[in-house]
């Protein structure tokens, strides 16, 4: 698996489980995935070029 692959699903698990503490996209989801991932943006990014890419 290349390494562009395990950033996007090490982001999407993060993502995903951060809703297990928050369930809305608000400033308290962004804090908690600032804590648990502090690339979170960057690697949204990548994910959000290469949706766009299909």
């Amino acid at each position: 698996m290349s390494d562009l692959k395990v950033r996007m699903r090490d982001f999407i698990i993060a993502h995903e489980m951060t809703h297990l503490l928050e369930s809305k996209h608000n400033e308290k989801f962004k804090g908690y995935m600032d804590q648990f991932m502090p690339d979170w943006k960057q690697r949204k990014g990548g994910l959000d070029r290469a949706a766009a890419a299909i």
